[in-house]
């Protein structure tokens, strides 16, 4: 399948179905994209770290809008199958889908 950027909103649905593994600051997502089939693994941070000018480290929650009490977080197909017209220094079919993760 030729790379094509695009919303799929069959990806959202599936997360359900992926497995996800604790990571510094995040989760791994793995699992099959619905739409190219490949299987990848791609981290959502929750936590970003802060270094502030007097050299001192904070948490900060990534993904949460002032407005918005749900965060959501892009996922993304990054496989490393080949998929024509992607770009040389990318991944994935170009499947992509906003999904809220409780942390």
């Amino acid at each position: 399948m030729d790379y094509s950027e695009r919303t799929e909103l069959e990806l959202a649905h599936s997360v359900g179905n992926f497995d996800k593994q604790q990571i510094p600051g995040g989760v791994a997502i793995t699992g099959s994209c619905p739409s190219c089939r490949h299987t990848f693994t791609y981290p959502i941070i929750f936590e970003a770290q802060l270094i502030t000018p007097g050299g001192s480290i904070t948490g900060q929650s990534a993904g949460r809008g002032l407005t918005d009490p749900a965060p959501k977080y892009l996922l993304r197909c990054v496989c490393l199958e080949d998929h024509p017209g992607r770009p040389a220094d990318g991944s994935g079919c170009g499947a992509m889908a906003y999904i809220n993760i409780k942390h």
